[in-house]
């Protein structure tokens, strides 16, 4: 599991997550201190018929897509997130 963050500001579940002892199975990845993440690692390294589940910003959500288009089996999983045009 990758934790991806822009800041350590942006950080909530992080507790949550380590709490699971996942140990070398996750991974917090702050952007501002380490840099992009590279996706099609990310993407390469999941696990034969392993699945991506994704949030983020638009640009983020795209570019996981393209890059899952790699995956060996599995499903990508993923949120968008917009404003509601209802007024009352």
């Amino acid at each position: 599991m990758i934790y991806l963050v822009r800041s350590k500001e942006l950080v909530v579940l992080d507790d949550a997550f380590s709490s699971l002892n996942l140990g070398d199975h996750y991974q917090l990845h702050c952007a501002e201190t380490s840099g992009p993440i590279e996706l099609k690692e990310v993407s390469q390294s999941v696990p034969l018929n392993g699945d991506i589940y994704t949030c983020g910003p638009e640009p983020l959500l795209d570019a996981i897509l393209e890059t899952g288009k790699s995956l060996r089996g599995g499903t990508i999983h993923f949120e968008r997130f917009t404003a509601s045009s209802d007024v009352d």
